[in-house]
C-alpha cells in the first residue's frame, strides 16, 4: 500500500492529459457530490495496509454478510487532487475486470465524509515477504514452497494481469513486490493502482484529466524505468522494465536497484546497472535464457526491451516450458535410478537374479535421460562385473539357435570320422590276411551302426529344433553314446584291450563331450573308464584269453592273427588314422571357441565405450 513520489522540475506540455487538474472540467458534476454519502452499512474493522495518501481498513458489508476491503483518503489528504486521484484509482481498477486484478464493489463518502471504495477482500502474502524469508536463508518451509519455478509460474500471472491492463490502456507505473500478492489458493493479484497512467481514452471516470505532469516522476525510485525517473512520456514498455526489475530480484534475492545505489540512480537515471542476475548471485546458478531476459527487458533505452508484457511472459513461458520438461526428466531419472538401485543390490545379493533384467533396462534409460550422471554408469559396471549363473530367458533361444548351428556342422563329421577309420582299415588288415574268422567283422558293424545311429538322431534332433524354433533338444537321447561305447566294447572283445581300445575310448569320450550332447561328463569318463578296464580284467584273470602266440605270430582269439610286424604296421595305421579325426576335430571346436570369445571380447570392448568404463584411466593419462 505504500507509494513514494518523486518531484521533479515540471516541463511544459501541450497535452491537456498530463496536466494536473484541481477542478472538474466544464460541463462535469464536482466529484465529491458524485459520492453519495454512505448508510450505516458497513462495519468497519482493523487498519490492513497505508499508504501515502490512502489507508486500508478491513469491513463487514452488513447488507451482504460478507467481508471487504475499504480503502479510504487519509485524513488529512484530502485535498481536490488527491480526492480526484482517489477516483480515479477505483475506477480504473473497477473497470479492470481480471482474475489478477481485485475486483471494486462501491464507491462513496463515510459517515466522516471521506471518499472510500470497497473491494474483495483478499488475503495471503506478498512478493515482498516471500522474498525476505527466501533471503533469509534459514526458512526451509519457504524454500519448498516457492521453489525457483513456482516464483516463474507466479510472476507469469502478474505479467499477464499486466498484459491485461495494457490492452485497456491502463499503465500501472508501480509495479514492486510489496503490491504483488499470493492467496493462499493459488491466486495472484497486482495490487494498488493509485498510480496508474490512463494511457488511452478507454476508462469512463470524471477525473480523466487528472494525470502526472511532464517532469514529474511517480512510482518507486528502485524499481521505476529510466524515462519514467526522467518525467518523461511512459508507455507500456515503463511497466515491462518494472517487471523486468521484479524477475531480476526474484532471480538474485536482491533489487535490482540496491538500495544504496538508489539516489545515485534518481540523480541519474541513465547510470547503467548490469542487468544479469547470474553475475549478482553466482552462487543461484540462474540459467542463461532468464539471464537473457532480465537483460533486454532492463535495458535502459526502451526501444531495446520487449515490446509488451506479452513478449515477457512469452519468454518467460517459453523458458518454463524447456524446464518443466526438464524437471520432468530430472524426476524421471531419478525414478529410474531407484528401481535400477534397488534391482542391482537385489542382483549382486544373490536374491533374485531375475532382477538384471529389470536393473538393465532402468540403467539403460537413465544414461540416455542423463549421460552425464556416473550413478547408472557405476551400476552398470557392477551387473558387468558380475555375469549371471544361469542364461536370462530371452537369451537362450539366441544361444540354442547357435547350438543348432554347431550341431549341424559338428556331429555329421564326428559321425563320419568314428566310421571311416574301420572302412579303410579293415579292407587293409583283411588284404595282409590277419581276418582269422567271422567274429572279426563285428566292430566294423557296431561302428558302422554307431555312426547311422549319430546320423539319424543328428535329423531327429533338428526336425524338433526347427519345428520349435529352439537349439538342439536340451536332453539328447542317450543311444548314439551307448552306441558308441558298445562299439568299443565290440571291438575290445574282438581285438583285445589293447589293441585298439585306449585311443578310442579317448576319441569317443571327447566327441560325446564336445559334440554338444547334454550328456553329463562324469557318466561319459565312467562309462569310458568302465569300457577300458572291464576288457582288461577279463583279460587279466584268464576269462577271455584272448591273446595268444603261434609260431611266431600274436592271435587274438583266432579272430585276427599278425606277425610281430604286420600288428605294428596295423596299429600304427589305425592309431594315426583316430588321432588325425581327433585332432581335425578338437582343431575345428577350437576355432569355433575363439569366435565365440572373439564374439565376447568385441562386445565388452563396445559396451566399455558405451558406458565409458575407461574413463578414469583417460583422465588420469
Amino acid at each position: 500500500m505504500s507509494e513514494a513520489t518523486t518531484e521533479r522540475r515540471p516541463r511544459p506540455s501541450d497535452d491537456a492529459d498530463d496536466a494536473v487538474t484541481t477542478a472538474p472540467a466544464p460541463g462535469r458534476v464536482v466529484v465529491r457530490g458524485a459520492l453519495a454519502f454512505a448508510r450505516d452499512r458497513y462495519e468497519t474493522g482493523r487498519l490492513l495496509g497505508e499508504g501515502g495518501m490512502g489507508e486500508v481498513i478491513s469491513a463487514r458489508d452488513r447488507d451482504l454478510g460478507r467481508e471487504v476491503a475499504m480503502k479510504l483518503v487519509r485524513a488529512g489528504k484530502d485535498s481536490e487532487a488527491n480526492v480526484l486521484r482517489f477516483l480515479r484509482e477505483a475506477r480504473v481498477q473497477a473497470q479492470l475486470e481480471h482474475p489478477s486484478i481485485v475486483p471494486v464493489y462501491e464507491v462513496g463518502h463515510d459517515l466522516g465524509n471521506r471518499p472510500f471504495f470497497t473491494m474483495r477482500r483478499v488475503q495471503g502474502v506478498t512478493l515482498d515477504t516471500v522474498l525476505d524469508r527466501l533471503r533469509s536463508g534459514n526458512d526451509p518451509a519457504a524454500e519448498r514452497e516457492y521453489t525457483r519455478a513456482r516464483l516463474l509460474e507466479l510472476f507469469t500471472e502478474v505479467v499477464l494481469a499486466v498484459d491485461f491492463s495494457h490492452s485497456r490502456g491502463i499503465l500501472h507505473r508501480d509495479l514492486k513486490p510489496s503490491n504483488v500478492m499470493f492467496g493462499d489458493f493459488g491466486e495472484v493479484y497486482v495490487l494498488d493502482w493509485g498510480v496508474a497512467k490512463i494511457a488511452a481514452a478507454t476508462v469512463s471516470s470524471d477525473a480523466e484529466g487528472v494525470e502526472t505532469a511532464i517532469g514529474t516522476a511517480v512510482g518507486t525510485p528502485a524499481y521505476m524505468a529510466p524515462e519514467q525517473a526522467l518525467g518523461l512520456p511512459v508507455d507500456q514498455r515503463a511497466d515491462v522494465f518494472t517487471l523486468g526489475a521484479l524477475l531480476f530480484e526474484i532471480l538474485a534475492l536482491e533489487p535490482f536497484v540496491r538500495d544504496g545505489d538508489v539516489d545515485a540512480r534518481m540523480r541519474d537515471p541513465t547510470l547503467e546497472i548490469d542487468p544479469k542476475p547470474s553475475h549478482r548471485a553466482p552462487d543461484r546458478k540462474i540459467p542463461p535464457e532468464l539471464d537473457a531476459i532480465c537483460e533486454t527487458a532492463l535495458q535502459t533505452n526502451p526501444s531495446l526491451r520487449y515490446l509488451s508484457a506479452r513478449e515477457l511472459y512469452e519468454a518467460v513461458e517459453a523458458y518454463l516450458s524447456g524446464d518443466r520438461e526438464e524437471q520432468h526428466r530430472q524426476e524421471l531419472a531419478k525414478n529410474l535410478l531407484e528401481r535400477a538401485r534397488s534391482a542391482t543390490e537385489r542382483v549382486l545379493s544373490g536374491k533374485a537374479e531375475d532382477s538384471r533384467k529389470e536393473a538393465l533396462a532402468a540403467i539403460g534409460r537413465a544414461i540416455a535421460i542423463l549421460p552425464e550422471d556416473d550413478e547408472p554408469l557405476r551400476l552398470l559396471h557392477q551387473l558387468l562385473a558380475r555375469p549371471p549363473s544361469k542364461l536370462p530367458p530371452d537369451l537362450e533361444g539366441r544361444v540354442a539357435q547357435e547350438g543348432l548351428t554347431r550341431f549341424r556342422k559338428t556331429l555329421p563329421g564326428l559321425a563320419i570320422a568314428y566310421s571311416l577309420p574301420w572302412v579303410t582299415v579293415y579292407p587293409f588288415v583283411a588284404f595282409l590276411g590277419g581276418i582269422r574268422h567271422a567274429t572279426a567283422i563285428l566292430p566294423v558293424v557296431f561302428w558302422l551302426l554307431a555312426g547311422l545311429v549319430m546320423m539319424l538322431d543328428y535329423r531327429r534332433r533338428t526336425r524338433i529344433a526347427e519345428r520349435t524354433g529352439s537349439g538342439p533338444v536340451p536332453h539328447a537321447s542317450a543311444v548314439p553314446a551307448i552306441t558308441l561305447l558298445s562299439a568299443i566294447a565290440v571291438t575290445t572283445v574282438v581285438a583285445g584291450p589293447f589293441f585298439l581300445l585306449p585311443p578310442l575310448a579317448l576319441a569317443t569320450a571327447k566327441g560325446l563331450v564336445l559334440a554338444g550332447f547334454r550328456i553329463r561328463t562324469r557318466w561319459v569318463v565312467v562309462t569310458g573308464t568302465l569300457a577300458v578296464l572291464v576288457p582288461t580284467a577279463l583279460a587279466w584273470f584268464g576269462l577271455h584269453p584272448i591273446y595268444g602266440w603261434h609260431d611266431g605270430a600274436l592271435v587274438f582269439d583266432g579272430a585276427i592273427g599278425f606277425s610281430p610286424k604286420v600288428f605294428c604296421i596295423v596299429v600304427t595305421l589305425v592309431n594315426v588314422t583316430v588321432l588325425l579325426g581327433a585332432s581335425l576335430f578338437a582343431s575345428s571346436y577350437r576355432d569355433t571357441l575363439d569366435v565365440v570369445e572373439m564374439k565376447n571380447l568385441l562386445m565388452t570392448w563396445r559396451l566399455s565405450q558405451l558406458v565409458g568404463a575407461n574413463r578414469g584411466n583417460e583422465d588420469g593419462g
